[in-house]
C-alpha cells in the first residue's frame, strides 16, 4: 500500500526474488492493482491492472489483512412494495403531526 500527499492509498501487488549476494529479498516485480476507500475498505481496481487479470473485473474487492477478499455486493433492497411503504410512511407522519398539535 502507499498513501500519497492528498491522503489517498493505492494497493500495489508484487513478487520477491533473494539476493544470494545481500542475503535479503528485493522487490522483483511491482503492479499497481487500485485505490482503496478508506470509508468501505473497497478495491477500486485500476483498467490496467484488469486488462490483464480479467478474473478480478465485475466483482467488489476489499483489502483487509494484507490481502484481496472478494466481497458478495450488496442485496438491492425490494421496491416492489414501495407504493406500500410510502402509504405507511404518509400515515406515520399524518399521526405525528396530529400528536403534535394536541
Amino acid at each position: 500500500m502507499y498513501t500519497d500527499a492528498d491522503g489517498r492509498t493505492y494497493v500495489y501487488v508484487y513478487r520477491n526474488r533473494w539476493d544470494p549476494e545481500k542475503k535479503q529479498s528485493r522487490i522483483e516485480k511491482r503492479c499497481h492493482v487500485g485505490r482503496l476507500d478508506p470509508q468501505t475498505g473497497q478495491v477500486h481496481i485500476g483498467c490496467k491492472f484488469l486488462t490483464n487479470n480479467p478474473e478480478y473485473a465485475g466483482k467488489f474487492w476489499l483489502y483487509d489483512n494484507n490481502q484481496l477478499i472478494e466481497q458478495e455486493p450488496f442485496e438491492q433492497p425490494n421496491t416492489d412494495n414501495e407504493p406500500f411503504a410510502q402509504q405507511f410512511f404518509d400515515e406515520g407522519l399524518h399521526t405525528a403531526a396530529l400528536s403534535e398539535s394536541q
